[in-house]
């Protein structure tokens, strides 16, 4: 009887070796991963009033100085990154990109002529070759996506992506609409958030955006 129960104390602890050595690795790299928290309060600062003194001209793509600058209303995300336990340090979230993924009518309807978009981290700057690439997010940093802004006395709020020309729109016009983004990265899942946004185009600043 106590060599059958050592027996199987022994099986047991052979099995649980096993378990131990293949999933331990994948687990602690679950475990240690980034956990990133995508914020948005209608509010500053992810609502923000600002001048543009650059604008890019979206039949060109081309960068050009704007005299005087144009009063202008941003709408933003915050993307965080927060670890997962607190018993652990946080990581790093690596290439981090945020992408308006679809564009949807009142009804949910996805508007079929919006490709997927880059959308622009304000880190990055309005110009130069890096202005749309990824980002790394340390341990508690923070940073912000820029998803649109308007114009005053411009009836389309722009969407802000690349502007080379990809034969899709890169405007939205007054009305309502539900915006689908996801950020992507290297060392973590897809992260999915919507806003529904409704705006009568008669201010430029007179936005209701809501996270859904």
């Amino acid at each position: 009887m106590r060599d059958s129960l050592a027996d199987w104390l022994t099986a047991l602890g052979t099995v649980g070796a096993v378990l131990v050595a293949l999933f331990r690795e994948p687990l602690m790299a679950w475990w240690r991963s980034p956990r990133l928290e995508v914020e948005f309060e209608q509010d500053e600062p992810f609502c923000r009033h600002s001048k543009i003194a650059a604008e890019v001209d979206h039949r060109t793509g081309e960068v050009r100085d704007v005299r005087p600058p144009c009063p202008a209303y941003w709408i933003r995300l915050r993307l965080k990154n927060s670890k997962r336990f607190r018993i652990l340090g946080g990581s790093v979230a690596k290439k981090c990109e945020g992408k308006l993924a679809a564009v949807r009518a009142a009804r949910l309807e996805r508007q079929p002529e919006y490709d997927p978009a880059v959308l622009h981290w304000v880190s990055r700057g309005r110009r130069g070759a890096h202005a749309y690439e990824s980002i790394d997010l340390n341990y508690g940093e923070e940073e912000y996506l820029n998803v649109f802004h308007t114009e005053e006395a411009r009836l389309v709020a722009f969407i802000d992506t690349d502007p080379e020309l990809r034969g899709t729109p890169s405007v939205l016009p007054p009305g309502e609409h539900y915006l689908d983004i996801t950020i992507y990265g290297e060392n973590f899942g897809p992260v999915q958030t919507r806003l529904h946004v409704q705006w009568d185009g008669e201010r430029y600043d007179r936005i209701t955006v809501i996270k859904l």
